[in-house]
């Protein structure tokens, strides 16, 4: 009798880790970064040209489908926050103002993707999970992009996700 409640309770308390909220969490839009050139340095201008303004809105939308898809990350809603992203762009120089930008939609993580601009074809794009009550970084991952196209940046976010972001799920075959 007391080794079948044991199970049962064994079982509940499984049962109910398992079934455990992803937590709530903000992902923020890509940003891309390109580096001020020394004057003489002519080799690319240090403007975001209009093409890739648009792969930043492809590769967001990718990355916050790519971890709601994962069920271990609850991708919040932005909109309300969406000025105040603008206005403290870029968020990878805010000291901080993603874990205050977060906390005001309840969001428990931050993710915080960059793309770096090294030259015309080679980027190092990163993603970086923030625990937004202690402002910690859980994880930070990055990968080098030898290509700058649509394809090259979709193909190295989804790489990143599956490979690197979240746990990997064990093969039961």
């Amino acid at each position: 009798m007391i080794a079948r409640i044991v199970t049962v309770l064994c079982a509940l308390t499984m049962g109910a880790t398992m079934l455990q909220a992803a937590p709530k969490t903000a992902v923020f839009p890509f940003e891309l970064s390109v580096p001020a050139l020394h004057p003489d340095d002519l080799m690319f201008g240090t403007t975001i040209k209009p093409e890739e303004e648009e792969r930043l809105k492809v590769v967001t939308k990718e990355l916050r489908s790519l971890l709601a898809a994962t069920g271990e990350f609850a991708v919040a809603d932005l909109s309300s926050i969406e000025k105040e992203i603008e206005e403290k762009s870029p968020l990878h120089e805010c000291n901080g103002c993603e874990s205050d930008l977060s906390k005001k939609i309840g969001a428990e993580l931050a993710v915080l993707p960059l793309l770096q601009k090294s030259s015309d074809t080679l980027l190092n794009l990163t993603i970086a999970v923030q625990d937004v009550a202690s402002g910690r970084l859980t994880k930070r991952e990055t990968v080098v992009i030898q290509g700058n196209t649509e394809e090259s940046w979709v193909r190295a976010v989804r790489w990143l996700v599956k490979r690197r972001l979240v746990k990997k799920k064990e093969n039961k075959e």
